[in-house]
């Protein structure tokens, strides 16, 4: 993939860094349609070494590939495409300053909790009993959500049943949903 640039039409992308020697993983992000990966390459305009991270997909993916010297003439060829290219390059870059700050000045609830509300869809509110769904990882195991925040998969299964107890998150047919968002908001 070090010579490709991937743009995801449909599924989920988990982009991780696993330690090479305790194979422990960190999820870095989660990528969805319109996002793009393997943009190190892109922006050296060289092949790059990232054996540390993994691109692993979620569902069935659909994506756009190309070569780094087609995206580089795309670039050069279409400078309207950089009003967009420049803005989603920054907002990569603050996930990453954002994923940074968590983990070192937040506790593992706060992280949980964080995490949720990102991807909290709050225009889709289910219609009989205004449940707030989440995108991404409304279905995603506990040893994920934990891999995305830093922590252990024990530790965030106590803290869902915390959520789960205090009456802020429901799970449905293993789904994730928001049920009391002030209550979240309030543990931030």
């Amino acid at each position: 993939t070090d010579h490709t640039v991937f743009i995801i039409l449909s599924g989920r992308v988990k982009v991780s860094s696993i330690h090479p020697k305790t194979w422990r993983e960190y999820i870095i992000t989660l990528l969805e349609a319109g996002d793009a990966f393997n943009m190190t390459s892109l922006l050296e305009n060289a092949q790059t070494d990232e054996e540390n991270m993994v691109f692993e997909a979620i569902d069935n993916l659909q994506l756009l590939c190309g070569s780094i010297s087609t995206a580089l003439d795309w670039l050069n060829k279409h400078p309207e495409f950089n009003k967009n290219f420049f803005p989603y390059l920054a907002k990569v870059i603050r996930t990453m300053n954002t994923a940074t700050e968590e983990l070192a000045l937040h506790d593992t609830m706060t992280r949980l909790v964080k995490l949720i509300l990102k991807y909290a869809d709050l225009d889709a509110k289910e219609k009989e009993n205004t449940l707030i769904s989440i995108r991404l990882i409304h279905d995603l195991p506990h040893e994920v959500l934990a891999q995305m925040i830093g922590s252990a998969r024990k530790v965030v299964n106590q803290n869902l049943l915390t959520l789960k107890k205090e009456g802020s998150i429901v799970y449905i047919d293993g789904h994730l949903f928001i049920k009391d968002i002030t209550k979240l908001i309030e543990r931030t």
